[in-house]
């Protein structure tokens, strides 16, 4: 009696011998990955008191409504005592309201994250809220570290390095446009209030 080959040779035979036999590395490891829970986001650390006469970073609650993101908007605008219209502008220049916007240097969202800073509080910088709740954090450090709206527009633009090695907003045309066009923007939509 003749003995046949198992159904697994039948199979393997039948696709021929360029089948790849296992998974690879990469294929292990989105498996795995696809099956862990996703982390929560980490919530950014109490925030650096901000001295009274640091300028318009006094919370006021300044109409934003209409516009995209109104309540997040005003929800950490509020949280982190800063103006909502600052915050609006700030995600105007960063990403012109797109949540899904990245830039040739990895900054992601809405008010475009590094890539460090949406690793080092376990978030997804796409999401809206993440996003703009760690934004505003950022942006309310570098107020707090430079008392000036100004140098901070400047660093969280080109970076506190830049802003501490030129000791104010860098000689950088992209910074120096960045900074007045969103106190412009503020400037204009406080006089509509």
């Amino acid at each position: 009696m003749a003995v046949q080959s198992a159904p697994t040779e039948r199979v393997r035979s039948a696709w021929g011998n360029d089948r790849p036999q296992a998974w690879s590395e990469d294929q292990r490891q989105a498996m795995q990955d696809a099956f862990k829970p996703k982390p929560k986001p980490v919530e950014p650390p109490a925030l650096l008191s901000v001295p009274d006469d640091s300028g318009s970073f006094n919370y006021s609650p300044i109409a934003v409504d209409g516009q995209p993101y109104a309540d997040l908007i005003q929800t950490y605008a509020k949280k982190r005592n800063l103006s909502p219209l600052l915050v609006q502008q700030i995600i105007k220049a960063e990403s012109r309201n797109d949540p899904n916007a990245i830039s040739p240097k990895g900054a992601s969202g809405l008010m475009q994250l590094m890539p460090q800073l949406a690793a080092e509080f376990n978030i997804d910088p796409f999401d809206p809220e993440m996003n703009i709740n760690v934004g505003t954090q950022y942006f309310a450090q570098m107020l707090a570290k430079y008392k000036r709206v100004d140098y901070a527009l400047a660093a969280y633009n080109a970076g506190p390095g830049a802003v501490d090695k030129y000791g104010g907003i860098p000689p950088y045309p992209e910074t120096q446009n960045y900074v007045s066009s969103i106190l412009a923007g503020v400037a204009q939509l406080e006089a509509k209030n």
